[in-house]
């Protein structure tokens, strides 16, 4: 929880900095477990965007495709950078 306060990893909320940081760690060890450089990660997405709309009965979800390439270069800030453009 103290990474998500550095203001070099922080985003718009605490929830979706939490949720770059752990994509962050998850695209890392899929790519050293499957030794694959780039792949999609399909991320669920609550789908009400007005006050209004989050107050209506039912269950809206969308997934989301994040595209992720694992650079040789890449350092985990680097990474998480490109991440939290692929999120925003």
């Amino acid at each position: 929880y103290e990474l998500a306060k550095d203001p070099e990893i922080k985003n718009w909320t605490v929830d979706l900095t939490l949720f770059n940081i752990f994509t962050t760690v998850l695209s890392t060890f899929l790519s050293r477990a499957s030794g694959q450089k780039k792949f999609a990660i399909g991320s669920p997405s609550h789908n009400r965007s007005s006050k209004l709309f989050k107050e209506t009965v039912g269950y809206f979800i969308e997934i989301f495709p994040l595209s992720i390439e694992i650079l040789e270069q890449d350092t985990f800030v680097s990474l998480l950078q490109r991440i939290k453009l692929e999120t925003n």
